[in-house]
């Protein structure tokens, strides 16, 4: 249970055939400009694509909050040349550096400094390496003898640090790296007043994976389901079996941070949605318990088809600029997914169980 997740909510749900992803972007665009905008009396512009790659890379999430300019850089190519082991090391291992300049934050105090590097510990961070510019833009750090002149500036500028700004930088595996260093972005503008409640920032992330692989099962898995649909480009290099490098037809649409909708462009030829099922790994059996009824379904034939779902609740709950849910459902359930004011969950009648099969025995 979180603030914007409830075991019931409003969904609206959009399926179309004979579409591409563009097509169902373009109808939610118009959606947003003649409905939501309408509604509540705001301005929107056109909305931006950002590809999940440049979204990780630049903000952190695939979820990005654009009301405020706080860009995320690598700066591996300069950290896999210097002294400083916790850079050098984590370039060296296949890992990343990444750097934010936190605009006007020089002032930050050594405690807040200490608090920020625990909460990225949070999000798998083994540390938070800071630097200050200072007048006539001169780095200043505590590693600063682990660095040349020229090294510390190529970091700043490389980051577009200007004077007044605390420069971070976060070193690990790229997964982490990116997380954290999202989160601390998000923290740094919490702090700094930079989310404006009355602006409303829509954005479509593009281009999701379509495996990830998953340590505990040491195996890919679908990111999103196993019935989306590839790239185009990329249905040849998935048919080979290579999974890491290929993207699907998956989009979010996002605003102020929050994913308030999502969906893709379906798999329609059988052929291709067995080869899925393969590579990730599953028998004909399983196929068969999980997925019959579809499977068979195919034998009739399918048209192109995508769409995409909107939870209409944090739809609305966003626009308020409230984190939670909870007032604007009708009957909200607490943190123990009950809900107070109808007593319910209740007790079932035994015999509505035994005739729903779900009990097969009355009590005695």
């Amino acid at each position: 249970m979180r603030a914007d997740r409830q075991p019931e909510f409003t969904q609206i749900d959009l399926e179309m055939s004979f579409v591409e992803q563009d097509d169902v972007m373009e109808l939610l665009d118009g959606f947003v400009k003649e409905v939501l905008a309408h509604i509540w009396e705001f301005e929107v512009g056109e909305i931006p694509r950002i590809k999940y790659a440049d979204a990780m890379l630049t903000y952190g999430s695939d979820k990005p909050d654009l009301r405020f300019d706080l860009p995320i850089f690598d700066v591996s190519d300069i950290a896999a040349n210097v002294d400083f082991a916790v850079f050098k090391n984590a370039v060296a291992n296949n890992g990343v550096v990444r750097g934010l300049a936190a605009k006007g934050c020089v002032d930050f105090t050594r405690k807040q400094i200490d608090d920020l590097t625990a909460y990225v510990g949070r999000y798998g961070s083994k540390g938070l390496v800071w630097m200050r510019v200072k007048d006539n833009h001169e780095v200043e750090t505590q590693v600063a003898k682990f660095f040349t002149k020229e090294q510390l500036e190529a970091l700043r500028n490389a980051i577009q640090g200007k004077t007044g700004d605390m420069l971070f930088f976060i070193a690990g595996s790229e997964k982490i790296a990116a997380t954290a260093m999202g989160h601390l972005r998000l923290e740094i503008a919490r702090i700094k007043g930079l989310m404006d409640p009355k602006l409303r920032k829509f954005a479509w992330i593009t281009e999701f994976p379509m495996f990830e692989y998953s340590e505990t099962e040491k195996r890919y898995m679908s990111m999103h389901h196993p019935f989306t649909s590839p790239l185009p480009e990329h249905l040849d290099m998935m048919l080979s079996g290579n999974l890491k490098d290929c993207n699907a037809q998956a989009y979010d649409l996002v605003l102020n941070g929050v994913e308030i909708g999502g969906g893709s462009v379906r798999i329609h030829n059988p052929e291709v949605q067995e080869k899925v099922f393969r590579l990730l790994g599953l028998t004909e059996e399983q196929v068969k318990q999980k997925f019959g009824f579809f499977v068979d379904a195919f034998k009739f034939g399918a048209p192109p088809h995508g769409g995409l779902a909107l939870g209409l609740d944090r739809v609305v709950a966003t626009l308020e600029g409230q984190d939670s849910i909870r007032d604007f459902i009708a009957f909200p359930k607490n943190t123990s997914a009950s809900s107070p004011m109808d007593q319910s969950p209740s007790e079932v009648d035994p015999i509505q169980l035994l005739e729903t099969h779900i009990s097969s025995v009355l009590p005695s």
